[in-house]
Order: structure tokens, then sequence, then C-alpha cells
């Protein structure tokens, strides 16, 4: 039995000894949850948070934790790790009873335990190969980010180049995970199969999300030979938000990604995304294989649609989802700037650059540190406080 059937088994055994089946949490990983099991038709009766501040969500009510074991409802886990763990503890501690508990989000993060940047203590960089993506998603601000990079200097390094990035690597930490990924399609650079495999030298972890945009099908076996981590592929959606070409050759090297496997037995993809319903094609290549998540957040209020996911901590203590207080999870850019994270698309958080400095010094630097110190500043001027990934810093 695979593990996602393990898990609808599991719900269905508890929803037959409860009053219904609540998700907790209502961020993104809440949401995709439901969209999984609703595809699965499993019905959700409602939501559940710690200190609710809606009393609806997807036509769902929101009730809190203290009603929810009043009722005697099933919860099924939809919560980033750092959430969980608080979640599970308190659960523990007004003595929840274990056998209603399921962890939903293993529906879709299969290995989310090994991906790199959720351990706070190894720090994880993106690697942004070029700047200015073509692919041009929809819900991505590449104007944002190729303004606020060109705007003093329209010569800054636009694509970087390999004496840059080993220059960078010279001042990155043993124990750092590197992720292709950052605010580009990494493979546009013709670079990246040649920085991935010094990176591997190294003995640093490789991590990937491509969409393969970029990549010629002579050069997939070639991408294949390099043992990666975790591998996220950003596939084609039905209303052409990402402009990636829908060729014979892009549905077959999507194909053979899917089919692979890693030096480990492991498949070689571990995660699907798309901006929105995907590509009819490659849903029935995911068909059985992968669920594809859709649900995309607005960048820190860097992007305005109704269909994000949005959230806004502006009054509390907080700590980032993915790195804690520690902030280690940082964006590198193509001339060896380091921004704070992911979501800086409007270079709002610089805090050194690779180049000139090594990562601890940045670590240790003035930056970082005043970053740090908002983040238990109430209502201060910091990216984090509108960022769908924050999350409250309970003291822990």
């Amino acid at each position: 039995m695979n593990e996602i059937n393990q898990i609808l088994e599991e719900i269905e055994e508890i929803k037959n000894k409860t009053n219904g089946i609540y998700i907790y949490g209502t961020g993104m990983y809440g949401r995709t949850v439901y969209k999984i099991l609703s595809q699965y038709g499993i019905t959700i009766d409602g939501f559940i948070m710690t200190n609710p501040n809606k009393s609806e969500l997807l036509g769902r009510q929101v009730i809190n934790v203290a009603r929810a074991k009043d009722i005697n409802a099933g919860i099924v886990l939809g919560l980033n790790i750092h959430n969980r763990n608080d979640v599970l503890n308190y659960l523990s501690n007004i003595h929840y009873d274990e056998g209603m508990i399921v962890d939903g989000t293993a529906l879709f993060l299969k290995e989310s335990q090994d991906r790199g940047g959720f351990d706070e203590k190894v720090p994880t960089i993106e690697i942004t190969t070029v700047i200015g993506c073509k692919v041009g998603c929809r819900f991505c601000p590449q104007e944002l980010l190729t303004r606020s990079y060109f705007g003093k200097d329209p010569n800054r390094e636009r694509v970087m180049s390999m004496d840059t990035y080993q220059k960078c690597l010279n001042h990155i930490p043993q124990n750092c995970n590197i992720l292709f990924c950052g605010m580009a399609e990494p493979l546009l650079n013709p670079n990246c199969i040649e920085m991935m495999k010094i990176t591997v030298a190294s003995g640093r972890k490789v991590d990937l999300y491509t969409t393969l945009v970029g990549l010629e099908k002579s050069e997939l076996g070639n991408l294949l030979s390099i043992p990666v981590g975790w591998v996220t592929l950003h596939v084609a959606d039905s209303m052409g938000y990402a402009k990636i070409p829908l060729t014979d050759e892009y549905y077959d090297m999507v194909n053979t990604l899917l089919e692979s496997k890693k030096e480990d037995g492991t498949s070689y993809v571990n995660l699907c995304n798309a901006q929105t319903s995907p590509d009819p094609k490659i849903l029935e290549l995911c068909k059985g294989k992968y669920e594809i998540l859709t649900d995309m957040n607005d960048r820190a209020e860097q992007l305005d649609d109704d269909r994000l996911v949005c959230s806004s901590r502006r009054q509390e203590k907080i700590a980032c989802g993915y790195s804690g207080t520690i902030l280690n999870r940082n964006v590198l850019l193509p001339d060896g700037t380091l921004l704070l994270c992911m979501q800086d698309y409007g270079m709002k958080h610089i805090i050194g650059n690779l180049t000139e400095e090594s990562f601890e010094e940045i670590m240790c630097g003035d930056r970082i540190k005043s970053i740090r110190k908002a983040l238990l500043e109430p209502c201060s001027d910091i990216l984090c406080r509108s960022c769908s990934y924050a999350v409250v810093n309970n003291g822990s």
C-alpha cells in the first residue's frame, strides 16, 4: 500500500468514529490538503485554527480547537513543520486523542523532513542564475525584480558566470543546501548543469526546482546524471500562466523525469506544482503518481489577485516558517548579492554579497541582526510581516 492510500484509509477510519473531519490549518498547506482530499471524494466539514480570525473558508466553517474537542472532531493536519510540531505538542497537552489525528501534509510532501530549508540549523541558499525569466509566470513579480536589480546599475551581471558562482561557492559553508531555483528558471543559464556538478563535487547537497525551459532534450541525460536531493517540477498549466512551450519534446522530457529514479531508487521528482489547473496532457502523465499543487501566494503582498493566498501578521512576534528566527534560507543573485529570502523580489532586504563576504560573516552582520530584531517587534517594517510563510513566534 502506498503512503497516500494509507493516509486516505486512516482518514476514513477516523471519519467513522468522529463527528466530522476538520483540517487544522487555513494557510497554503491546509488549502492544499483540502483540495487533494476533495479530489479523492473525502468530505471536509471545516477547518481548525488555534485562534480563529475568520468564520469561514472555502465554504466550510472555521472553529477553534476547544470546539473541535467538544464535538469529537477528527483532525487532518495541514501545517508547515514548525506549526505542525507546535500544534502536536498543544494537542498532546490538552489530551486530544492521538487516534483521531492524521498528518495530511504527507499527501504531497512525501519526504518533507529531509527537504532542504526545514532544519533551522542547516542553511539553504537558492541560486538565481539569471535575471529576466522568460517563463514569465503570471503569479511571479518578475518586473519588480528586474526593475529593482537594474535600477541603479543597468550593467549588473544578468547571467551568473562560472567565475562569480565559484567565488560565492567558496564563501558558502560546507553543510549548506544549495537549491537551484531562486527567482528565475535556473536552466536558462547555459552553465547551470555545470554549476550543479561542481556543487555536488564540493560535497554539498543540491536540490532543483525547474520548469525545464532552457533545457535541450539532448542535455536531459546530463541533468539526470547529477545526484540531486529534492526535485520540484513546475509543470505547464491549462491557462498558460507559465509560458512553457507545449511541444512534443517538452512532454517527452516531463515523462522521462516522472519515470526516472534517483541513485537510491526513489522517484527523481518529489513534487509537482502549477500556477493553476494543470495542462490536460500533464495531468494524464501525472495521474496516479503525483498530486499537482496549485495554491499560489501573493509574494508578501507584491502581487494583487483574489486567487492568491495572502497573510498578514502585523501585531505579533513572528518567525519564518522555513528558517525560524535564524533566517538562513536566502537567495543568491547573479552578481553575488544575497537577499533575505525567496519572497524579496523588490530587494528590500539585501543582507550581503557572497563574492566579498563569507556566509558566516553575513549571518553575523548588522543587516540580518536588524531583521531578526524586527521579527520580535510588532508592526515593524519588514517584508516578513506580509508573508504567507510567517508563523507566530511562541518563544520556543
